[in-house]
């Protein structure tokens, strides 16, 4: 994937500051441990001589060094052993003085195995799907937002309940057993404030979350390919652990938004990463509209939601100004 340089400058600013984290923390807890147990600074302060005393040893080449050496090694093991020990009977953890890196792997480095880490891509990844979030048209919202008083009561409504508990049960359980969804309904039937809902209450879990229109997606993506723009937004779309696009069938229609909602689609399908479409669309006119490839994929590997009612927007417009 092609990162901006302010994506890479986000990640090494976040790593520094994990560092620095992690390095103050294990400077407190020593600070401690010095005040309760005065030994283990003594301890730890003659290491540090010995390590100069191993050194000096060594580069005199005197015939007894080897066996000085072995000795100052072992003295110095024993010293670490005596720290850990003290410090677990303080803390009842040896490893209290270490530094707790975020990454384990690398340290907070971003280096692991002569590349770079996994805790670093996911960095560069979450810049880069908040910087098209952030450019996005469409707001998160709250699940307290959605009301079902909008839905009449009996059947339509006790459907709609039963679409919430869903939600909220998928969200709770993100990404476990979380397939994709096409919601599929007339203008003003809550699609998008639902889609607005879950992105908030996935996001609130860390996971990297994707909410744009279609129209607003497939354009940043084909100003980029012809360069009238710089970024890589496909490549984003694909990545965001969720990508929810909302009102699907609004953009123009064109080969090359035909292809680009197909490598989204296809792309995150084949990485297993769920991906929310709305559309006011119904299946009969996403077959007119849309090429075989894209309608097998939306019919057949994603969960079709139907929202079902009267147009919502209508209503408050009534409750609030009574006409409508």
């Amino acid at each position: 994937m092609r990162y901006s340089d302010e994506a890479f400058e986000f990640m090494m600013q976040t790593l520094q500051e994990r560092r620095e984290k992690a390095q103050n923390g294990s400077e407190k807890r020593r600070a401690y441990v010095y005040e309760k147990l005065p030994e283990v600074k003594k301890l730890e302060n003659s290491l540090k001589d010995s390590y100069l005393n191993l050194y000096q040893i060594i580069a005199s080449h005197k015939s007894n060094a080897a066996e000085a050496a072995r000795k100052v090694a072992d003295d110095n093991l024993a010293a670490q052993q005596k720290i850990k020990q003290l410090v677990k009977a303080l803390t009842n953890d040896e490893n209290y003085l270490e530094p707790h890196f975020f990454c384990k792997k690398c340290k907070d480095t971003g280096k692991a195995d002569g590349k770079r880490c996994e805790c670093a891509e996911e960095l560069l990844k979450e810049y880069m799907v908040r910087s098209l979030n952030e450019s996005s048209s469409i707001s998160v919202q709250d699940f307290s937002r959605f009301s079902l008083e909008y839905y009449p009561q009996g059947e339509i409504r006790d459907r709609m309940a039963s679409y919430l508990r869903y939600f909220k049960d998928y969200c709770a359980n993100f990404p476990d057993g979380c397939n994709s969804l096409l919601f599929i309904g007339k203008t003003g039937l809550g699609k998008t404030l639902i889609s607005c809902c879950m992105a908030k209450e996935i996001a609130s879990r860390g996971f990297s979350v994707l909410l744009v229109s279609a129209p607003d997606i497939l354009r940043k993506i084909e100003d980029e390919h012809f360069g009238r723009s710089e970024g890589s937004t496909l490549d984003s779309v694909i990545a965001a652990d969720i990508a929810i696009i909302d009102d699907l069938g609004s953009e123009f229609t064109s080969p090359f938004y035909d292809s680009a909602l197909y490598n989204i689609i296809n792309g995150r399908i084949n990485l297993h990463r769920p991906t929310i479409i709305s559309t006011n669309m119904s299946s009969e006119k996403l077959n007119e509209r849309y090429n075989e490839r894209i309608v097998s994929r939306l019919l057949n590997d994603f969960i079709p939601v139907l929202f079902v009612g009267s147009d919502i927007r209508q209503q408050r417009s009534v409750k609030r100004y009574g006409k409508k």
